[in-house]
């Protein structure tokens, strides 16, 4: 593990032990070896800062650039291995996000590209199932949930001016369901053509759905 990107691990480590924050997971056993593509909902702004200490495979997150624009944090993030998403140059993300997969390491993808304020799932880009397709790796569908009353909601300004809205948990567990993996084929983007991406797209964030919800009983059975 490299150092910047442990010492943003520790950052983010720390963040969750001074606040009390733990999580509870379920579905570790779906998880399979080797390089992979993470894919989940994003409710809030610090609901990944658990999954680097579930996984021994070096991490490579797909992040708006206005994080990483941030002095001091963005400049971590960037030497972390970050890979910001900038507007209008999706692919060049996705060839990035390729390049990891290709060094054995996981890529957490949030299709919907911004936090969502909600546990819902909406419609998403369908740039994760072309990567899948490219780089030959599974797709692991993730919900996570974070009950409101753990949460606070901050609002302030981009550099640009414009406002931004960050949700962020301050106490509580954090749980997270994990799905079987998905696998997208070629035999079926060669007949299908663009109606696969989609339909794989689809899939996905229906299953992400799914494991939300699921997330949330979790939460109230608890």
């Amino acid at each position: 593990m490299d150092f910047w990107y442990g010492w943003v691990r520790f950052i983010i480590g720390s963040y969750n032990w001074l606040l009390g924050i733990k999580a509870e997971v379920s579905g570790m056993e779906n998880v399979p070896q080797g390089p992979k593509i993470l894919v989940g909902n994003h409710p809030n702004a610090t609901d990944s800062f658990h999954l680097p200490f579930l996984f021994r495979e070096k991490m490579a997150v797909l992040i708006q650039s206005d994080t990483m624009q941030t002095p001091v944090i963005g400049r971590w993030l960037r030497r972390a291995g970050l890979i910001p998403v900038m507007d209008g140059r999706g692919r060049e993300a996705l060839q990035a996000a390729h390049q990891r997969l290709l060094q054995g390491h996981i890529v957490l993808i949030y299709p919907e590209g911004k936090l969502t304020s909600t546990h819902t799932v909406s419609r998403s880009a369908t740039g994760v199932a072309r990567l899948a397709l490219a780089a030959g790796v599974p797709v692991v569908p993730f919900g996570v949930y974070v009950p409101e009353h753990d949460l606070r909601v901050f609002h302030g300004r981009s550099r640009e001016g414009r406002p931004t809205v960050g949700t962020w948990q301050m106490k509580g567990k954090t749980y997270f369901r994990i799905g079987k993996p998905l696998a997208a084929t070629k035999q079926g983007a060669s007949s299908e053509g663009r109606l696969f991406y989609r339909r794989f797209t689809e899939e996905i964030m229906q299953h992400v759905a799914f494991l939300a919800e699921q997330a949330r009983r979790q939460a109230e059975a608890g």
